[in-house]
């Protein structure tokens, strides 16, 4: 088995890339992690628009569970992201503080639902503003 030091979960967004792949350069992971990128990062994994999309991305998870047996799980969610807009689960829009909230209350939820599948596991939960650094999730 190939060990990875984390599997990270992020959003598609092109905005964010440069950000996220600067992080993933500071923790000394580049090149050394799973990356897996879909819209909404974690929204599907517990409020997905179609069965389909969170099967999708659990589905990914744990292959890379199964697969390189990561160290840290890192979850990474962002300012005015169109996948969790899509429905307004969260509003696009929102100013960074309001929006930070809303995706903390998404990163408390998923946190209990790893710890039951996974509870060997170190999970981090992110969120990457539109300027500024990434801060916790939490």
């Amino acid at each position: 088995m190939h060990k990875a030091k984390a599997s990270v979960i992020s959003c598609m967004d092109f905005r964010f890339h440069d950000k996220i792949q600067a992080f993933l350069q500071y923790k000394d992971y580049l090149g050394k992690c799973d990356e897996i990128a879909v819209a909404g990062g974690t929204r599907d994994f517990i409020t997905p628009v179609e069965d389909a999309d969170g099967e999708y991305i659990w589905k990914q998870l744990e292959l890379s569970i199964k697969l390189h047996d990561p160290e840290e799980i890192i979850f990474i969610d962002h300012q005015d992201c169109g996948g969790y807009g899509q429905d307004d689960t969260i509003p696009l829009g929102l100013s960074k503080k309001e929006d930070l909230e809303m995706h903390k209350k998404f990163c408390t939820k998923l946190r209990k639902v790893l710890m039951q599948k996974h509870p060997d596991k170190k999970f981090t939960f992110l969120y990457a503003p539109l300027r500024g650094d990434i801060v916790e999730c939490e």
